[in-house]
Parts: structure tokens; C-alpha cells; sequence
């Protein structure tokens, strides 16, 4: 059910000097906290859809509804903003995430940990989760971070993984 090496697809995408990603921006944590009025604005956003939708329908139904995807694409974003893609099948462990990007750096780079947009979440390195429990399908984005609190950017990715968005990538399409 996994995706082999050759199906990933990886590729690193490089923001470019007139725009693109931009740099991930160390902010603590506490940024991101749920509030009391977080939760409030939320209720009444459900309570306004469900007044829209006037229909109650059961789990089951909405998500025969709903499009299955087998795959999904993930983005790992780099602290230079730059950011490692590959694909994944949706029913996929974040532990096979982790053995990618690990495959995917250089020798010698730091120690790691994924974490998930805000709100923000750690997924931990062996998780059994999928990308499909964890909403990620079709597509998904994680944060890397170093654990030693290094820049360490696209310059960490071992050179074989092709680079889009550079004008070295550029240069070869012109």
C-alpha cells in the first residue's frame, strides 16, 4: 500500500528572489494557543454552516460523498522557506514522512522534528497515524525544525533531488 522510492516523485520547490515561500519565522509557540474566543468564533462558524446546509446527514453518508484519494502530495518547508515534496499513499504512517526526509538530507545534518501548521502539533517519529487520519489528503504541509535551532535550509538536501523555482532550474527550462 506504501508508495516505492520511485513513485515520491520528490522534488525540492526554491523560492525565488521576486517572491515565492517565504522564510519560516520562529515564533513561540504560545502564538498559536487556542483561545476562549478562538473556540467561540469556531461555534459560531459551525452553527452558521449548519443553518446553510439545513440538512443533517449522518458520518457514514458524508463521507461516501466525499472524493477518496489514494495519494497525497506532502510539503515539508525548510527554515530558508524552501520546501522537500514528495507523494505519499494516504493510508501511509508520518513515520514513513520521517524516513523520507531523513533519506533526503545530506550526512551530517541535525536531528529533527516535524510540526504541523497552526495549530501547531509535533508528530512524533514513530507514529502510526496516516496522512488521511491527520487531514492531509490530497495534500498536506509540515514545518521542519532542527533540534539544535540551526538555518539549515535547501543546502541540507542532498543534490540528486531535483530543484524547481531556482534560477538554476530556470536557466535549464529557457
Amino acid at each position: 500500500e506504501a508508495l516505492g522510492e520511485e513513485q515520491r516523485q520528490p522534488v525540492v520547490i526554491v523560492p525565488n528572489e521576486s517572491g515565492g515561500v517565504p522564510p519560516v519565522e520562529d515564533v513561540p509557540d504560545s502564538v498559536y494557543e487556542f483561545t476562549q474566543r478562538d473556540l467561540i468564533m469556531c461555534l459560531e462558524s459551525n452553527r452558521r454552516e449548519l443553518e446553510k446546509t439545513q440538512r443533517l446527514v449522518t458520518q457514514k453518508i458524508r463521507e461516501k460523498d466525499l472524493p477518496q484519494h489514494a495519494e497525497c502530495t506532502i510539503r515539508v518547508r525548510l527554515s530558508d522557506g524552501a520546501l522537500l515534496q514528495a507523494r505519499f499513499a494516504a493510508r501511509e504512517p508520518v513515520a514513513a514522512l520521517y524516513r523520507f526526509v531523513a533519506g533526503a538530507m545530506s550526512d551530517g545534518v541535525p536531528e529533527f522534528e516535524l510540526k504541523t501548521p497552526p495549530p501547531v502539533r509535533l508528530l512524533a517519529r514513530d507514529s502510526s497515524e496516516t496522512f488521511k487520519q491527520l487531514g492531509m489528503v490530497p495534500t498536506g504541509t509540515v514545518n521542519l525544525r532542527w533540534k539544535d535551532d540551526s538555518r539549515l535550509g535547501k543546502e541540507a538536501v542532498v543534490p540528486s533531488i531535483d530543484r524547481a523555482g531556482s534560477s538554476q532550474a530556470q536557466d535549464t527550462l529557457a
